[in-house]
């Protein structure tokens, strides 16, 4: 009786006292989110997401950010919906218009419309 209790309480510290496992790697929480658009075209209207809501804006092709360089770069929280529309707004242009979404520095997302008045959009998620 004396050898079960033994046992027993043996089994009970080995088990309390756990594996020496590596740690868990925990999933990004948030995304880098580049938005470019480029094309034979001198304007264009864009509709994109962003980390607070939803932005538009008429601007020049190729987007160029604050630092100047090309595309809209946000951090957004993992899994959010990116999205961007770009609508050719040239009265004489009928050439191609191109978005793009780039995850983490992977191109996610590519579009490209021709035409006069044409939408190119682009979705994934972060």
């Amino acid at each position: 009786m004396k050898l079960i209790g033994l046992a027993a309480l043996v089994l009970l510290l080995v088990g309390a006292c756990g594996t020496l496992d590596e740690p868990k790697a925990t999933a990004p929480t948030t995304s880098t989110v580049k938005y470019e658009v480029t094309g034979d075209l001198e304007r264009t209207s864009i509709t994109i997401s962003t980390p607070s809501g939803t932005s538009q804006q008429s601007t020049a092709v190729p987007i160029v950010n604050k630092g100047g360089g090309e595309g809209l770069v946000f951090t957004m929280p993992a899994g959010s919906f990116a999205y961007i529309a770009a609508q050719n707004n040239d009265d004489d242009s009928y050439g191609p218009i191109t978005c793009t979404i780039t995850i983490d520095g992977v191109k996610v997302s590519e579009n490209t419309s021709s035409g006069q008045f044409s939408i190119a959009t682009c979705k994934a998620r972060a």
